[in-house]
C-alpha cells in the first residue's frame, strides 16, 4: 500500500463544513491562507474594482488589463451565460502604493473573454464561443478602445466553455499560440499568417520557459502540467514519466468537498488529485528568490491551492516535474471561496495571482440535477456568491518593492538596454516593440548582443529572436553561434535557422550538433532536422542511437518526429475494414482530434481508460453495438454502473453543445478504431438522432441502452442527407455517368448498346446506412420493369438476389425490405436494352440493426 504524507495543517479538512461560506475581506482571507515560508500575498485589486477576473496582462506603461467573465455561472443553471455583458478593464495605480485605484472599461459587450494579449499598441481579445479574435486599440489615450479589427480565427471555439482554446501567449519565437489549438499565428508584412501545428490536449493552460519551451496543463485524470518535453510545433508527445503518479496528489486544507468527480475524487473530505487547473506560469521574474526561476506555478481552483513544480532535466534528455513543496503546496487556503485561476510574471519582477473568489467554479454543465456536485452546491449555497474577485502580488521578505517598468515611450537605445533586463517581461516586451516598430537600424547592435559571450544567455536569446522578427538574420551569425555558444543559444540558433533560406553550411553545422555532449542540444538538432528537408533526419536519428543505444528518451522521441500526419489516424485508416474515402479520412481525422483534445484526458490516448477515472472504450459494447449509443452518451450523458464497475461522479457528463459534425467525427473515429461496421457517421445522422430524442433530459443508463438495442433504429435518410464531399468521392462506372450523383441538378445519362449485368452502371460507394430504396428517374418510365439491381454488400454473407424495379410515375424504384449496407451497387437492364437515366436517389435507415465488432 502506498502512503502519502499529509502535514499536520491538513487535519482541519477532516471535519465537514456545516454551513455555507461567508465572503472574507482580503485581509481576512490572507489570515486563512498558508504560503511557503518567506513569501507573502499583497492585494493589488479586489471587488468592486475587479469582478470575475480570469486573465491579466500589462500594457507598455505597466497598467493592468483584466479580462472579466461577468456572466460566468451567475446561477446554478448558467443562465444568460453567452449574453455579451462581459468586459476587459484597465486598472492603474495612481499613487504608487502598489494597489490599483483607477478602473476604466477598455472593452465591453464581450462574450466571456478568455484570453488577452498586448499586441502592437493594443490588445488581442479572445472570446468564448466566437471564432474571431479581435484587436482592440485606444487611439485617443482615454483608456477606452475605439478601434476594433479582425486579427485571426481560432480552430476550437464551439461547445462547452471549458472545451475551447484559450491562454493565448505571444511567444518568444514571435508566434502566437493557444492551449490545444492546431494553429499558430504570426504578424508579418502587415497581416497575420497561420501555420498548422500538432494539437496538444493541454486544455486549460499554456505558458513557456525563458527559452521558449511550452508547458500545457490538463487536470482530467489528475495530470496537472504536461507536454513539456519538446515545443508543440515539432510534435505532440505526452510521455507518462514526465509527471510521476505521486506528483498528481494534492494537499489542500479547505474542507468543502465540491468536486465534480464525487466521492471517488475526495480524500479526507478534500480534493485528492488535480481536477480543475487554470492558467499556469513559469516564473521568469527577478524580484523573488533565484530558486523560483523556471519553476512552474499551477493554480488549482477546486482544491483552493497553487502548486509549485520544479522541472528537472536529466542527462538523457528527459524533463521530469516534481512538487517543490513536498507534502504541501506553495499556497493553500481554508477559505472555500478561494478560486485561483491564473498567474503571470509582472513588469516589476514579481509573480501575480488571479482569484475569481466565488462559490461555484465548475461549469453548470457538470452540475445537473442528480449529480454529486449539484448536491454540494445546493447544500452550501455556493451559487449565491458571485461578482467578486481579487488579484494578488506574491512578494518575498528579502526583496524590496520595485517600481513597475514602463516601456511606453522607450527609444531605440533604451529598448536595447531593456533586452538585457533580468526580468523576462521587460526583455520580451522590448523584443516585440523593436519588431513592431521595425527598428532595423538596430541590427548591428542586436548581432553584437547575440554574440557577446559576456552578456546573459537570456539576452542573447532575445537578441536572436528580435533579429528573426526583423528579418535581419544572416548565415555568418548563425554559423558562429552553432559552432561556439552556450547550449541554450545554440538551441535558439537552430530554431531560428528553420525560418531562414536553406543553407548547406548551416545544415552541416546543425547535423554536427547531433553529436553534442549536451542532450538538450542533440534533441534540438533532431527537432530542427525534422523541419528542414535538406537535412537527412533518418541519418541524424541513426547516428544518435548508435552513440546512445540505451537512451530510451530518444527511442521514444524519434517515432514522434518520423510520423507523417497523425499516427493515431494512420493506424485507424489502415485497420478500417472497408476502403476509406477521402471524405471518410476527413471525418476520421476530425474525430481523432476531438478525442485527443477532449476525451483522452479521462479515457487515455489509446482509449483504454484511466483507472479509476473512466472506463476503456476499447471493445466497449456501447461503442461497438451501434453508432447511436456513443452519440446519445455525448448528447445526454451516461450514469450508473458500466459492466459491473462504478466510476467517480457516477456518470459521463453530457456534451450537447458539441455540434453535429463534431459528434459524428468522434463516433466515427471510435467505431473505426475498433473495426465496427458500419463505421462512418454523417453529421445529418446526428441531427436526426438529436431530433428523435429531443425531449430527453436525463442521462442514459447501460440498462436502457441494452433495451434500446432490441429495437431497430428508425431514422430515415435521403440522399440529400449525404455530405456532398462523400458523394463526390463515389466511383461511378462508366465515368460518363458520374454526373448522376455529383451534379446538384438532374443530369441525363444514356446507357447505349449492351446494358446488361456485365456492362452495368456501377456505384462504388461508402454508405454507412442501410439502403431501403433506390429511385431512378427515367426518360421512358415504361422501361422500369426491365431494370434490375444487384448490391455487393459490406458483409459478404448479407448478399441478396437481384431486385426487380417497380414503376412509380416516371421512376423505377428498387425496394429492399430487409435493408442493405451497400458497398457496390450495380444497375442494369434484364435484356441489355439501352436506357436513359435522368437522376438517382437513395433512401434508407441509419444502422437499421445492431452489429457487433
Amino acid at each position: 500500500m502506498k502512503l502519502y504524507p499529509f502535514p499536520f495543517t491538513l487535519l482541519p479538512a477532516l471535519a465537514v463544513a456545516a454551513e455555507s461560506p461567508v465572503p472574507l475581506s482580503p485581509a481576512e482571507f490572507i489570515q486563512q491562507t498558508e504560503i511557503t515560508a518567506g513569501f507573502q500575498l499583497e492585494l493589488v485589486a479586489a471587488e468592486p474594482m475587479v469582478q470575475e477576473p480570469v486573465a491579466i496582462a500589462w500594457n507598455d506603461n505597466g497598467d493592468l488589463f483584466v479580462a472579466e467573465m461577468n456572466t460566468y455561472m451567475q446561477d446554478i443553471e448558467s443562465s444568460d451565460e453567452r449574453t455579451p455583458q462581459s468586459r476587459v478593464v484597465l486598472l492603474s495605480d495612481e499613487n504608487g502604493d502598489g494597489m490599483m485605484d483607477k478602473r476604466i472599461v477598455f472593452a465591453d459587450k464581450l462574450v466571456l473573454p478568455r484570453s488577452i494579449v498586448p499586441f502592437r499598441g493594443g490588445l488581442l481579445i479572445q472570446e468564448t464561443g466566437i471564432e474571431e479574435v479581435y484587436w482592440f486599440k485606444d487611439n485617443n489615450g482615454d483608456g477606452v478602445a475605439d478601434e476594433k479589427s479582425l486579427a485571426f480565427k481560432v480552430d476550437s471555439f464551439g461547445g462547452n466553455v471549458e472545451h475551447q482554446e484559450g491562454c493565448m501567449i505571444h511567444s518568444l519565437d514571435n508566434w502566437i499560440y493557444t492551449s490545444w489549438g492546431k494553429t499558430r499565428w504570426k504578424y508579418q508584412d502587415g497581416q497575420f499568417i497561420a501555420e498548422t501545428i500538432p494539437r496538444s490536449n493541454g486544455q486549460w493552460g499554456l505558458t513557456e520557459t525563458s527559452s521558449g519551451q511550452q508547458i500545457f496543463s490538463n487536470a482530467a485524470g489528475g495530470h496537472g502540467i504536461k507536454d513539456f518535453q519538446i515545443p508543440i510545433q515539432y510534435g505532440f508527445w505526452w510521455p507518462s514519466w514526465e509527471l510521476p503518479e505521486i506528483e498528481k496528489y494534492v494537499f489542500p486544507i479547505s474542507n468543502l468537498p465540491d468536486m465534480q468527480g464525487g466521492p471517488g475524487a475526495i480524500k479526507n473530505n478534500a480534493l485528492e488529485k488535480f481536477t480543475g487547473c487554470g492558467g499556469q506560469e513559469v516564473f521568469k521574474g527577478d524580484n523573488l528568490p533565484a530558486e523560483l526561476q523556471g519553476q512552474t506555478f499551477l493554480p488549482e481552483p477546486v482544491g483552493r491551492l497553487v502548486r509549485r513544480f520544479q522541472l528537472d532535466t536529466h542527462a538523457d534528455g528527459r524533463t521530469v516535474a516534481k512538487n517543490a513543496d513536498p507534502g504541501s503546496e506553495f499556497i493553500r487556503s481554508r477559505d472555500p471561496l478561494f478560486r485561483p485561476v491564473n498567474m503571470r510574471t509582472g513588469p516589476d519582477g514579481n509573480l501575480y495571482l488571479v482569484d475569481m473568489y466565488r462559490g461555484i467554479i465548475q461549469h453548470g454543465h457538470w452540475a445537473k440535477e442528480g449529480t454529486y456536485l449539484r448536491e454540494q452546491i445546493d447544500k452550501f449555497q455556493l451559487d449565491k456568491i458571485v461578482s467578486r474577485g481579487r488579484i494578488y502580488r506574491i512578494v518575498h521578505e528579502d526583496f524590496k518593492k520595485r517600481e513597475t517598468t514602463s516601456l511606453e515611450n522607450a527609444n531605440a537605445d533604451e529598448l536595447i538596454t531593456s533586452l538585457q533586463s533580468s526580468n523576462y517581461w521587460v526583455r520580451k516586451r522590448a523584443q516585440h516593440l523593436i519588431i513592431d516598430q521595425q527598428l532595423s537600424q538596430l541590427a548591428e547592435q542586436l548581432e553584437n548582443l547575440a554574440t557577446n559571450s559576456g552578456a546573459s544567455i537570456h539576452s542573447r536569446i532575445h537578441a536572436l529572436w528580435t533579429l528573426e522578427g526583423l528579418g535581419q538574420v544572416n548565415d555568418a551569425l548563425l554559423l558562429g553561434l552553432l559552432a561556439n555558444a552556450p547550449a541554450d543559444v545554440q538551441i535558439t540558433a537552430m530554431r531560428v535557422a528553420e525560418s531562414q533560406p536553406s543553407s548547406a553550411a548551416i545544415n552541416v553545422a546543425i547535423s554536427k550538433l547531433a553529436s553534442s555532449a549536451d542532450n538538450s542540444v542533440v534533441t534540438q538538432a533532431a527537432l530542427t532536422a525534422s523541419k528542414i528537408d535538406a537535412i537527412d533526419l533518418k541519418k541524424i536519428q541513426q547516428s544518435i542511437m548508435q552513440a546512445q543505444p540505451d537512451n530510451h528518451y530518444f527511442a521514444e522521441l524519434f517515432p514522434v518526429l518520423n510520423t507523417s500526419g497523425d499516427p493515431i489516424i494512420a493506424a485507424v485508416v489502415q485497420n478500417w475494414r472497408t476502403p476509406v474515402s477521402p471524405f471518410g479520412v476527413e471525418v476520421l481525422s476530425a474525430g481523432a482530434e476531438t478525442f485527443q483534445t477532449i476525451c483522452s484526458a479521462c479515457h487515455g490516448m489509446d482509449a483504454k481508460g484511466m483507472e479509476p477515472l473512466a472506463p476503456s472504450l476499447v471493445d466497449s459494447p456501447r461503442v461497438n453495438a451501434r453508432f447511436d449509443l456513443p452519440a446519445l452518451t455525448l448528447l445526454h450523458g451516461l450514469k450508473g454502473e458500466l459492466d459491473g464497475r462504478s466510476y467517480p461522479g457516477d456518470q459521463m457528463i453530457a456534451m450537447p453543445n458539441l455540434d453535429d459534425k463534431t459528434i459524428a467525427g468522434l463516433v466515427s473515429y471510435l467505431r473505426a478504431s475498433q473495426q465496427c461496421s458500419p463505421t462512418e457517421v454523417w453529421p445529418n445522422s446526428i441531427t436526426h438522432l438529436r431530433k428523435l430524442e429531443n425531449e430527453r433530459t436525463s442521462p442514459w443508463t447501460a440498462e436502457e441502452f441494452q433495451q434500446r438495442l432490441t429495437k431497430p433504429l428508425a431514422i430515415e435518410f435521403y440522399q440529400d442527407d449525404i455530405p456532398a464531399q462523400a458523394i463526390a468521392h463515389w466511383k461511378v462506372t462508366p465515368a460518363a455517368a458520374q454526373a448522376l450523383v455529383t451534379q446538384n441538378e438532374p443530369t441525363s445519362w444514356i446507357a447505349e448498346g449492351d446494358f446488361s449485368w456485365k456492362n452495368s452502371l456501377q456505384f462504388h460507394m461508402r454508405v454507412p446506412h442501410i439502403l431501403t430504396e433506390i429511385s431512378l428517374t427515367l426518360a421512358d418510365p415504361e422501361q422500369a420493369a426491365n431494370l434490375r439491381t444487384t448490391i455487393q454488400p459490406v458483409i459478404p454473407e448479407d448478399f441478396t438476389p437481384d431486385i426487380i424495379a417497380s414503376q412509380e410515375g416516371d421512376k423505377a424504384v428498387f425496394k429492399f425490405p430487409a435493408g442493405q449496407p451497400a458497398h457496390v451497387l450495380k444497375i442494369f437492364s434484364a435484356d441489355g436494352a439501352a436506357v436513359e437515366i435522368m437522376d438517382i436517389q437513395l433512401k434508407g435507415n441509419i444502422n437499421y440493426r445492431a452489429q457487433q465488432k
